[in-house]
This record gives structure tokens, C-alpha cells and sequence, in this order.
């Protein structure tokens, strides 16, 4: 339990410690906007980038939690000969994932025969930000780098149905729960938090001293990987608001699901419902691990305050078996109902 009393001034105030609430509202943010940015794709036929949306198959959500918690344990046990590799990985799909954030956005603001130019200033923008996290390790350009690749999945990955959404959400519910709680009767450690909060060495500071350059390796800080959001607390100086990237993008993709279905269906009524659940999970998650003073699963909130909602809102309009057996077109055709206005 947390070593104030409980309930008293003192824990409500650091409930509402201002890195919660800027992690609250920043993760409710780039839900809606990644979601709005898978629904512009799927309108775009002409574009290239609808050929790189990637519908998920079943094959895929049996695979999923096995492969993720493979990767849980290769980070857990060979972190030390994996870090690089695995920087080297992020960091490029964080300057794709950072600009792909950042080129729509500058895009709306001018005209379209300056668009190259506008595409050249999102890319030397991307690098730039990339370069600063791994010179810095500054958390704001690692919440940045974060941010944009929550934007990038939900914008890309898409749910077919509900039927398919329940069975991934469940599963990786109980993986969650799993490696959170349980992992320590296995491992002799918490595997999910240990990964979480490890840190690489920084690679500006090992080139630099590979090399002898060692005024540039000097007070190189290690960094955190790019799998987590994190805001330092205003009332504790050695404390984190941490969320994992996990628990942004796999709910964002079913409200992204959610979204998509209104539009077909020409109404609100799931996202907007769907969007409070989400955010109702992510602040019980946040009492819950306040009150125990210790890592909560957070998709243990986030899955049922999402899907419960969603299905007996279907199930109340009538839409639950369009909705469960799939209302969009295969993967083959993503321009569905093109005829009709965007109405979200």
C-alpha cells in the first residue's frame, strides 16, 4: 500500500500528480488522431500508403502474445548484447513513425505545390528529434518518439471484426496480467517492469569512445527504449508517470474499429462511447496503482472498460452480429463505401 494514509489529502493530491493527468490526456489525444488518420487512409485509394495497411488475420492474434512475451524474455535475459541491435531498429522506425506525425500536420498549412518542400522539412524534423533523444536521452523526445509510433500502428493495423478484437483483447489481457503478476513465481523477477524500466547504453557515447573521442562520450546519459511513455512527477523528484506504448495502441486499434463503423454506419454513437470507457480503464488503472503502490496491468482495466460498452451498444442498436462477423470489405478492397461523406 502507498505510505500515505489512504485517502487522505496527501494521496488524492498525488493521484493527481500533473505527469498523470499529462500522460492521460496525451494517450486520449493521439487515440483520436491516430484513428482519424486510419479512417482518412482507408478513404485515400490513390494513395501508396493504403498498400502498406495491414489487416490483422487470426494467425496473427495466436501469434501475438506468444512472440511478444519471446521478446520479453530474449530483452529480460540478453538485454546487454541485444541493446544495440535493438536501438538501431528503433531508432529508424522512429524517424518514419515521427515523420509520418509531423508531415500531415505542416501539410494542412500550406499549399500543395510546396508539399516536396513540406516533406523535406518533416524528414530533416524526424532525424533531428531522433538525434537529440540518443545525445540527450531526454524523456520529452523519448515521449515524442513514443507518441508517434502509437499514431503509426493504430493508423496502419486494422481489426477486421468484433469477433476477432474480443479474442485478441482477451488474450492479451491475460499475457498482460500474466507477466505483470505472475512472472515473478517463474522468473525470480518481475519481467515485464524489469524490461520496462532498463536502460541501453547510449551508442553516441560507445562510438564516441570506440573511436577516442572521449569529450563526446563524457556525461553521455543511458537511454530508456522507446516502448513506454513517461512524464517525471511534479511532487517527486525521483518518481515516473509510466504507461507502456502496448496499453495506448492495442485498445486505440479497437476504438479505431469503433471509429471506422460509425462512418460506415453514418452516426457517433461507438467511438465517442468507446473513447470514455477507455478513458474510465486508464484512470481506474491509475487508482489501482496509486492505491497497492505497485505496477498494475493496466489492459486489466483497459480491455473490459473498452469492450464492454462497445458490445452492449451493438447488441442495444442492433448492430452486434454486422459488427461481430465483420462490416467492412476484405483486405483486398479498403476503399469501402467511397460514395459516402465522411460523417465523423
Amino acid at each position: 500500500m502507498s505510505s500515505s494514509p489512504m485517502f487522505s489529502w496527501s494521496w488524492w493530491l498525488a493521484l493527481a500528480d500533473p505527469a498523470r493527468i499529462s500522460i492521460f490526456a496525451a494517450t486520449l489525444l493521439v487515440i483520436m488522431y491516430g484513428s482519424r488518420r486510419a479512417l482518412i487512409l482507408d478513404r485515400e485509394t490513390d494513395s501508396h500508403l493504403s498498400e502498406t495497411i495491414q489487416h490483422l488475420k487470426w494467425y496473427h492474434v495466436a501469434l501475438f502474445p506468444f512472440m511478444s512475451s519471446l521478446m520479453l524474455l530474449l530483452l529480460f535475459y540478453f538485454f546487454d548484447y541485444l541493446q544495440f541491435v535493438f536501438m538501431l531498429v528503433v531508432s529508424g522506425a522512429s524517424v518514419f513513425s515521427v515523420y509520418n506525425f509531423i508531415w500531415p500536420i505542416l501539410g494542412h498549412s500550406f499549399i500543395k505545390m510546396y508539399m516536396y518542400r513540406v516533406k523535406l522539412v518533416s524528414t530533416a524534423l524526424s532525424v533531428v528529434i531522433v538525434i537529440l533523444w540518443l545525445v540527450t536521452g531526454h524523456w520529452v523526445f523519448l515521449d515524442v518518439l513514443g507518441l508517434s509510433l502509437c499514431v503509426l500502428m493504430i493508423q496502419f493495423l486494422r481489426l477486421p471484426n468484433l469477433k476477432l478484437s474480443v479474442v485478441f483483447l482477451l488474450g492479451l489481457l491475460v499475457y498482460d496480467v500474466f507477466w505483470v503478476f505472475y512472472s515473478s513465481s517463474f522468473f525470480n523477477a518481475n519481467v515485464m517492469l524489469e524490461v520496462a524500466t532498463r536502460k541501453a547504453e547510449n551508442p553516441v557515447a560507445v562510438v564516441a569512445a570506440k573511436l577516442n573521442f572521449p569529450h563526446i562520450a563524457k556525461g553521455r546519459p543511458p537511454l530508456s527504449i522507446p516502448g513506454k511513455i513517461l512524464v517525471p512527477s511534479f511532487l517527486d523528484d525521483n518518481a515516473y508517470a509510466i504507461l507502456g506504448l502496448g496499453d495506448i495502441v492495442l485498445p486505440g486499434l479497437l476504438l479505431s474499429f469503433a471509429m471506422r463503423f460509425d462512418a460506415l454506419s453514418l452516426h457517433n454513437a461507438y467511438f465517442q462511447l468507446t473513447l470514455c470507457g477507455y478513458a474510465i480503464g486508464l484512470l481506474f488503472a491509475n487508482v489501482m496503482a496509486h492505491l497497492f503502490d505497485a505496477a498494475q496491468p493496466a489492459l486489466l482495466y483497459l480491455v473490459p472498460s473498452t469492450l464492454i460498452p462497445l458490445v452492449g451498444k451493438a447488441v442495444q442498436k442492433g448492430d452486434f452480429i454486422k459488427m461481430w462477423s465483420g462490416p467492412f470489405p476484405s483486405s483486398e478492397n479498403n476503399s469501402y463505401e467511397q460514395k459516402q461523406p465522411l460523417s465523423v
